[in-house]
């Protein structure tokens, strides 16, 4: 695990997100597993604000936790820095996407 000092500051980075009324918002649920050196993980439970209109999860929730989980994991590297996302691809498969209505998610 990173050091006590990153893995706490994300913490209140995502207990501070409940109160934002900015975009930041959407990843107030989401609980902090596991920090170590370029390794982020996170989970949370698919509910029905997390859905698009189809019923499943909604991709842009999905790339943003991409976005979210890989700055968490450079942030817990020796150098400590965040990064900024240039360009993010990230592609569905519809059958996956089906799969994830409500329950429970892990990113690693």
């Amino acid at each position: 695990m990173a050091s006590s000092k990153i893995v706490n500051g994300l913490k209140e980075c995502l207990r501070i997100a409940a109160d934002c009324k900015n975009f930041h918002r959407v990843v107030r649920k989401v609980r902090l597993v596991e920090l170590a050196p370029g390794r982020c993980k996170c989970e949370f439970t698919v509910e029905e604000e997390h859905e698009n209109p189809q019923g499943a999860l909604h991709g842009g929730f999905t790339a943003t936790m991409v976005d979210v989980t890989t700055t968490a994991a450079l942030l817990a590297t020796e150098r400590g820095l965040p990064g900024v996302s240039l360009q993010l691809d990230v592609s569905y498969a519809t059958l996956f996407m089906h799969w994830l209505y409500f329950g429970r998610l892990r990113l690693c």
